[in-house]
C-alpha cells in the first residue's frame, strides 16, 4: 500500500478557494475533474502569481495535472506570466 501524503490527495473545493481565493464554481469543478493534488494547485499558483521563470530555470516546470490547473486558472489571473516550459 502506497502512503499519500495530504499533498498529493485529490484537492477539495475548500482547498481549491483556500489556495485560489475567489475563483468560479466552473473552475473549481474544472480542477476537482482534473484529479490535481494540493500540490499541485501551489504549483500553480506559484506560476500564476509569477514565480513560474525562476522555478523553471531552476529545473522545476509544471507537472501535467499542475499545468492543467494553471490552464484553467491563468486565463482569469491578472498579469498572469506565460513563461511556461
Amino acid at each position: 500500500m502506497t502512503d499519500i501524503t495530504e499533498r498529493e490527495t485529490r484537492v477539495s473545493a475548500s482547498d481549491i478557494r483556500r489556495l485560489c481565493g475567489n475563483v468560479s464554481d466552473h473552475q473549481v469543478a474544472a480542477i476537482e475533474a482534473s484529479n490535481a493534488g494540493i500540490a499541485d494547485v501551489e504549483a500553480a499558483m506559484a506560476w500564476i502569481t509569477g514565480d513560474g521563470a525562476i522555478l523553471a530555470r531552476n529545473g522545476h516546470p509544471l507537472a501535467e495535472r499542475a499545468r492543467a490547473v494553471y490552464d484553467i486558472l491563468a486565463p482569469e489571473a491578472e498579469g498572469w506570466d506565460d513563461e511556461r516550459s
